[in-house]
């Protein structure tokens, strides 16, 4: 491996590593050498957001032409989200039996709810072309279909609703961002006591079947106590200084 870091890191010269960085931060031009500004501009209506955006950039080019870099404006990584509305956020993918979950998706198309959706279908390419055609076809707004995605911390950060298999990993970062889950049937073993355990804690809902699929997301979509309710739960289980019970009982071992 020929890479600085990794070569500075196998001698422990911090100080050579030190000033190596720094000679190509200074050179990109990134900090410490220079400040880094994002200014975020968010809208309904798409054409009104892009020509305020563009309006913003050439002024602060023609202001600070010899005091800044300005890059930009460019689109959000995640577009055509409504900010008015609420965000369900649609894990779709998966090792064994992705298009299982299809059948999941056509319900909630079919209820076409007033709200953002978000699929993601993983690298399961023909999952990902069934949802883009069905999006097309059933003329769903607000829809965006995503195949393998690296940005899913943000994603939760924005949703208001996850649907999922109760798989170990998704169940853990809806706790963490506290993001309330509508969880659907895995593939048994283990996901079957995660789906109890969110169902007993009351941090989500788990439909068992389709039927009851539709059952639960018609009771979230109309009645905004459910997903108040269960977003009191999050925010005390988040509350629970678990890192600090664990710190204090390896202390006394």
């Amino acid at each position: 491996m020929n890479h600085y870091s990794i070569r500075y890191a196998s001698t422990h010269d911090y100080t050579a590593f030190y000033e190596e960085e720094m000679k190509i931060r200074r050179d990109l031009k990134y900090p410490p050498y220079y400040n880094l500004c994002l200014i975020k501009v968010c809208g309904i209506d798409y054409n009104m957001v892009s020509d305020a955006s563009n309006k913003i950039a050439g002024y602060l080019k023609r202001e600070l032409e010899n005091k800044a870099i300005i890059l930009g404006p460019t689109s959000a990584n995640i577009p055509k989200i409504n900010n008015s509305k609420k965000v369900i956020l649609f894990f779709g993918g998966s090792t064994t039996g992705s298009m299982y979950y299809f059948h999941y998706l056509k319900i909630l198309a079919k209820i076409n709810p007033d709200v953002n959706v978000i699929f993601i279908s993983g690298h399961n390419e023909k999952l990902q072309r069934k949802a883009q055609d069905l999006v097309v076809n059933e003329n769903l707004n607000n829809w965006v279909i995503l195949g393998y995605s690296t940005d899913v911390f943000n994603l939760y950060r924005i949703s208001d609703l996850v649907i999922s298999k109760p798989g170990g990993a998704t169940i853990t970062e809806c706790l963490e961002f506290r993001v309330p889950m509508l969880l659907i049937p895995g593939v048994g073993g283990q996901e079957k006591y995660n789906a109890k355990f969110i169902e007993k804690n009351k941090y989500g809902l788990y439909a068992k079947n389709k039927r009851r699929f539709k059952k639960q997301l018609n009771l979230i979509l109309n009645n905004p106590k459910i997903l108040n309710n269960i977003n009191e739960k999050l925010s005390k289980q988040s509350e629970n200084n678990s890192l600090a019970l664990i710190n204090n009982l390896v202390k006394k071992i």
